[in-house]
């Protein structure tokens, strides 16, 4: 029963880190394709 409880333990974790990881990734990926269409918006932002 406890190793059955360490096992669940450890794969909630492990979900919750790939999920924040993946999440993380997509607004990466979000954030570099609206750079990508919109280059002007970070001169803007040096200046």
């Amino acid at each position: 029963m406890a190793l059955s409880r360490l096992l669940d333990t450890d794969h909630a974790s492990e979900t919750a880190a790939w999920t924040r990881d993946r999440m993380r990734a997509n607004a990466s990926t979000s954030v570099l394709a609206q750079a990508n269409a919109q280059p002007w918006i970070a001169l803007d932002l040096l200046r």
